[in-house]
């Protein structure tokens, strides 16, 4: 149905995000956002990682924060220590092309 569509309009629904009006939806979008990040979704990741920056981003907003549940937020740190240790120059030069505000919650959160 959406077939060569399917990148734009993942593209599209990464870009709405990150909610912060409802607590359960942002609750509920985030879990399955990483969910599909673990799974390593070729759409969700993008062509050669090309989603990673926006990813990294809801990530560093949405971990230890209301929008995501603790389960969710362990969930996504560890996966986050995890490319650190086995993907590090994609995520670094992922970092670069975050927000200045995201990527220092990123450092922080890859130091611990």
């Amino acid at each position: 149905m959406l077939g060569s569509k399917l990148s734009e309009v993942v593209s599209l629904w990464l870009n709405m995000l990150p909610l912060e009006k409802d607590v359960l939806e942002a609750r509920s979008v985030n879990e399955r956002l990483c969910k599909l990040v673990q799974e390593n979704n070729p759409y969700i990741l993008g062509d050669n990682y090309q989603n990673l920056p926006k990813i990294l981003s809801l990530f560093s907003k949405a971990i230890s924060s209301k929008f995501a549940k603790k389960e969710t937020s362990e969930q996504m740190h560890l996966w986050l220590l995890n490319m650190k240790n086995t993907m590090p120059d994609l995520i670094q030069n992922a970092i670069n092309f975050t927000p200045s505000d995201d990527r220092d919650r990123l450092i922080r959160l890859m130091s611990n």
